[in-house]
């Protein structure tokens, strides 16, 4: 059920999306081509954890085994979402209220559910069912730190089936994997300490605390000490740069809160409402309390330094097991009320999710080939068998699968940004100037643009589109497609 679960969900292309930012440092540890050159590889690793795990995965033979982690990391997000919710409603294994509540929870993850949705009310209801608020999400679509999420659901699954070390543990590595985890971290510990102290056993409530704290504290001190501010206007510089600008989308409480993130608060206190009585319910109410008083105060009080810790990032595991539980507490009471007639449901049903697994693979599959359809992929294709030590490219800030399609150093792009206070102001500079340069419609102000690129940020080739040739002397046209050409610097 968990390999279905996660052929249904579906995979994106590998090396797109948010891979480009996070297996940068990892490729260029892994000797990808000459990405060891690369400035944004050279900045400070704000995932060093992931970084190291996924070397091994960039050096194996083919890279389908990013993808292969990726479903795995489903799997086990469903296996530990369904026992979540077997453990809270005291289901067995066989109980035909646990394998309805699975048909259902498949259905709210399915790709199928994301595209037609999409296609018929330009609203993608999977999101709404299973992700985060503020365009935050714990699975997504590829492979990257956000994934860590997944031991959250497995450290409160281990909680409930009474292995509250196991719990902490689980908690703690997805801390260390994700540094934003660490206040989700924070409170299911706290809870697990409060239950275990009610019960009367404080022994183990302060050791629970205690190995959490021993846990992370690695994971703390890499942090505090790699990204401590240069200075307070240095800090403060970057924040606003990052929160008001290059992740607005997550940052900003008026630029994500609206229609889709009250229907999540809603659906989040419905199921603690349906649970209330529960063992769970104490594990899910101070991460919710949290996250929407931290919320409402940063609405009011906004402060770029504070939303950055994304107290709302609770949420990414909050909405799903509430989803969750709100289709197990439906099926639990037509279960009580009327029984479930599973001998004639169990056909339909099987061929309902085989529709849904069979979409999920042909969605990813075809997601696949269309990047070697797309208008830049012959340009792709020269620059990784043409480029050589020394090349830098200047690309449009937008062309963020360059660098990992490639393996070739670039002087920035807009997606990819550092973390540490100095670094995100270079990276904002080269970032303007990149801009600059590529909205100047030509002339001498153009070629003047170029040539300080070439001198502060050491381009020695640029990318344009056809249709914006550069004209300027001791830059040399080497290739053109029907889409992009590229030029050398010559002098």
């Amino acid at each position: 059920m968990c390999g279905a679960f996660a052929a249904a969900y579906g995979v994106g292309a590998l090396l797109t999306e948010n891979q480009n930012s996070y297996l940068l440092h990892a490729g260029a540890r892994a000797h990808w081509g000459r990405l060891a050159r690369d400035w944004t590889a050279r900045t400070a690793d704000p995932f060093p954890v992931f970084t190291s795990l996924a070397i091994p995965f960039l050096h194996s033979a083919t890279l389908v085994a990013l993808g292969g982690a990726q479903l795995l990391a489903i799997a086990v997000y469903a296996w530990a979402l369904a026992g979540i919710v077997r453990a809270t409603f005291e289901w067995r294994d066989t109980d035909p209220a646990l394998a309805t509540t699975g048909f259902a929870l498949l259905a709210c993850h399915s790709r199928l559910l994301a595209s037609a949705s999409m296609r018929t009310t330009g609203v993608d209801a999977r999101a709404l069912l299973v992700d985060g608020v503020a365009s935050q999400y714990l699975l997504g679509r590829v492979l990257q730190p956000s994934v860590a999420g997944v031991f959250l659901l497995v450290s409160i699954y281990a909680f409930l089936r009474g292995r509250p070390f196991a719990a902490v543990v689980c908690s703690s590595l997805a801390a260390t994997m994700h540094a934003t985890y660490l206040p989700s971290a924070a409170l299911l510990t706290l809870s697990y300490a409060a239950i275990s102290a009610r019960r009367g056993d404080r022994g183990r409530a302060l050791a629970m605390a205690g190995a959490s704290l021993a846990l992370v504290a690695p994971a703390a001190v890499y942090a505090a000490t790699t990204f401590r501010p240069t200075d307070a206007e240095t800090f403060q510089r970057a924040a606003y740069i990052l929160a008001d600008d290059r992740i607005a989308l997550h940052a900003g409480v008026a630029t994500w809160f609206g229609g889709a993130a009250i229907f999540k608060v809603a659906v989040c206190a419905c199921a603690l409402w349906a649970v209330r009585r529960r063992l769970i319910f104490r594990l899910l109410w101070p991460a919710f309390l949290v996250g929407v008083v931290a919320t409402l105060l940063l609405a009011v009080f906004p402060n770029p330094v504070f939303a950055l810790q994304f107290p709302w990032r609770v949420s990414v595991w909050l909405v799903p097991i509430s989803t969750a539980l709100l289709a197990g507490s439906a099926v639990d009471r037509v279960r009580r009320r009327r029984g479930l007639a599973m001998e004639r449901l169990r056909r339909p049903a099987l061929v309902f999710a085989s529709l849904l697994v069979a979409y999920g693979i042909a969605g990813s599959v075809r997601e696949a080939r269309a990047i070697g359809r797309r208008p830049d992929a012959p340009l792709l294709a020269y620059v990784a068998s043409a480029a050589s030590n020394g090349d830098v490219y200047l690309i449009p800030p937008d062309m963020e699968d360059f660098r990992l399609r490639t393996r070739t150093p670039i002087v920035v792009d807009a997606k990819t940004h550092p973390f540490k206070d100095m670094e995100v102001l270079q990276w904002s500079e080269r970032l303007q100037r990149s801009r600059a340069f590529y909205a100047d419609a030509g002339g001498n102000a153009r070629c003047g643009r170029l040539r300080a690129i070439a001198q502060q940020d050491g381009a020695t080739h640029v990318v344009a589109p056809v249709a914006q040739p550069i004209a300027c002397s001791g830059v040399d046209r080497v290739y053109a497609d029907a889409a992009f050409a590229v030029f050398k610097i010559t002098r």
